[in-house]
C-alpha cells in the first residue's frame, strides 16, 4: 500500500464533510421506527452505501438475495415535523436497484435531520462501496473489492477475498484477511505519520499492512 498525498484526500473530505451538514445536528425530540426490504439479485452485484449519519453493517451471505434493515430516528430541528420525515422514509426506505447494482441512501437530502443505522446482508460476491459521514463501519466476508470512506467514525473490515481500500479522517480501522495487493488503509490526517508492516502472530502465514496518520490503523492482509 502506498501514500499518493494529500491531494488525494480533498475531494472526499469536501463531499463527507457537506454530508455531515446535510445530516444537521441530533437535537430536539426524536420519533424512531425501521423498515426492512429484501431484493432478489444475480450475483455478482455491486453495492453502494452512503449515509449522513448512522451505523452500517454489511455482511456476504448464501441465500443469494440482498437483505436491508434500516432502524430510523428522526430529529425535532429543520423543515416538517420529526413524524412526517419518518414516515417518508420508512414508506419509501432510500433503496434502489439497477440491474446488479444496489444502491442504498444515496441521495442524502432526503435524510436531513435523519439517523439511519443499517443492517445489510448481500451475496458473497459482492463489490462494496461506501461513504459515511458519521457512524461506525463493519464489511465482511465478501468478495471485493471493497471501497470504505468515513468523515468520523470506525471502518471494520474481514474476510475481504479482493482488495480493500478504507479511508477515515476521524476514527480507528481494522482490517483482518484481506488481499493486500491493491489494498491501501488510511487515516487521514495532515501530518504523515508512521508506517509499519510486521506479521500477524496469530494468523500465519498472514502479512500485517497498515499506515497510520495521527490514529490507529491496521491490519492483516493476504499474501
Amino acid at each position: 500500500m502506498r501514500h499518493r498525498g494529500s491531494g488525494l484526500t480533498l475531494g472526499f473530505a469536501i463531499t463527507l464533510i457537506g454530508a455531515m451538514l446535510v445530516a444537521g445536528c441530533a437535537v430536539g425530540p426524536s420519533v424512531s421506527g425501521s423498515f426492512d426490504r429484501t431484493l432478489t439479485v444475480t450475483a455478482p452485484i455491486r453495492l453502494e452505501v452512503g449515509n449522513a449519519s448512522g451505523d452500517v453493517s454489511i455482511t456476504g451471505s448464501a441465500d443469494g438475495k440482498v437483505h436491508v434493515h434500516g432502524d430510523v430516528k428522526s430529529y425535532g430541528m429543520g423543515f416538517g415535523s420529526p413524524k412526517d420525515r419518518l414516515n417518508e422514509i420508512v414508506t419509501n426506505p432510500p433503496v434502489e436497484q439497477k440491474g446488479d447494482v444496489i444502491r442504498i441512501g444515496k441521495d442524502l437530502t432526503r435524510v436531513r435531520n435523519i439517523s439511519i443505522a443499517y443492517v445489510i446482508e448481500v451475496p458473497r460476491q459482492t463489490e462494496v462501496s461506501t461513504m459515511v459521514a458519521s457512524g461506525s463501519q463493519m464489511i465482511r466476508d465478501v468478495r471485493g473489492p471493497v471501497k470504505a470512506e468515513a468523515a468520523s467514525g470506525s471502518i471494520n473490515a474481514d474476510h475481504i477475498e479482493r482488495s480493500a481500500q478504507l479511508m477515515t479522517m476521524s476514527g480507528s480501522i481494522d482490517a483482518k484477511k484481506y488481499w493486500r495487493g491493491h489494498s491501501r488503509i488510511q487515516r487521514i490526517r495532515q501530518r504523515a505519520g508512521i508506517e509499519y508492516q510486521r506479521r500477524c502472530e496469530d494468523q500465519l502465514p498472514l502479512r500485517q499492512h497498515a499506515r497510520e496518520f495521527g490514529g490507529r490503523a491496521r491490519g492483516c492482509g493476504y499474501r
